[in-house]
């Protein structure tokens, strides 16, 4: 059952302390309510503060707005909080919509974290999305951070659901009688997940794996311990080789390009980390050109990457924010 399933992950992750206060992501379907639902029964049992976070992005016009009033119509059934954005129409305007509009509703929650005082971000997403996200890293060709797929937790932010299927969600929805609202936007394949969901995972299903998004979870997990196995190993390197001055990152680059090509490509993603503080648009051929460059290259040469430059100077390796980037 549902509930049984998410509160083993609850346990087994340490995703909720008692007294936690939480931002509860919730947009009005079926995932986010489901996890609305689970977490105000945990209330009185976990003495747990709930808020109700909800976007309206007025993209749907009649229909978000309908969305909104369903929210706050649930948030008032279990006598919580209900707090909405209205982004401007000008922070609406993407080349890539769906990263913008997810972007917008996390810093929504984070700043509504900060500024309620909350422990925690609970966000509704489940097994179905987590296969998903995997097959869009996998078309992208991340590596083993992209195929870990989503943490059960990231920062604050927390998934409960994460071990449960949406079929699970529905049912659990329909044994306690829930409503909720379905996005018709969710059925546009024009969007890159929409697509995978409902043409490249039914078609690979019935062509080649029936289970094919336990099996993506499963093989999620172990890439996830391996990752972590090989973060530990970058931290041990960067330990004994680099040196921050200011905001640039120098080592050896002889020792640098004496370490397997997996442990310098983490090396690469964790400095670019510390120096931008995300890494989201750093590809996997970014990494490989760098590479390529700090080992054949001649000696002063350098490479430019999303605002940052990595330069070859006097036998090292020197990583620094470009001015005027």
């Amino acid at each position: 059952m549902l509930q049984d399933q998410a509160q083993k992950t609850i346990t087994e992750h340490k995703l909720i302390t008692p007294g936690d206060k939480i931002i509860v992501g919730v947009s009005g379907g079926p995932d986010s309510v489901c996890l609305l639902y689970f977490l105000s029964e945990l209330q009185a049992e976990l003495d747990l503060n709930l808020v109700v976070a909800h976007v309206n992005y007025g993209l749907r016009g009649e229909e978000s707005d309908r969305d909104e009033i369903f929210v706050k119509k649930l948030a008032g059934k279990y006598n919580l909080p209900c707090k909405i954005l209205h982004p401007p129409a000008d922070q609406k305007k993407s080349t890539n919509l769906e990263a913008n509009l997810r972007d917008i509703r996390y810093k929504f929650f984070q700043d509504l974290r900060t500024k309620e005082k909350a422990d925690k971000i609970a966000v509704a997403h489940n097994r179905d999305d987590q296969a998903e996200t995997i097959l869009m890293f996998f078309l992208r060709g991340s590596g083993l951070k992209g195929l870990s797929g989503m943490d059960y937790q990231q920062g604050k932010i927390i998934r409960p659901l994460l071990d449960c299927s949406r079929q699970d969600i529905l049912a659990y929805l329909k044994a306690n009688k829930l409503d909720y609202h379905e996005d018709k936007t969710n059925q546009d394949t024009k969007y890159t997940r929409n697509k995978i969901r409902h043409e490249l995972i039914p078609y690979l299903e019935k062509e080649y794996n029936s289970n094919l998004r336990e099996t993506l979870t499963q093989a999620s997990r172990i890439t996830r311990d391996e990752h972590q196995l090989i973060n530990e190993l970058v931290k041990k390197s960067l330990q004994s080789l680099a040196q921050k001055n200011k905001d640039a990152i120098t080592m050896p680059l002889a020792d640098f390009l004496k370490l397997k090509k997996a442990l310098q490509r983490g090396i690469l993603r964790h400095i670019f980390t510390q120096l931008l503080g995300d890494t989201k648009d750093i590809s996997a051929l970014d990494l490989e050109e760098t590479l390529r460059m700090l080992k054949e290259s001649r000696p002063s040469s350098h490479r430019d990457v999303k605002g940052l430059r990595i330069a070859k100077k006097d036998g090292k390796m020197v990583i620094n924010k470009v001015i005027n980037a």
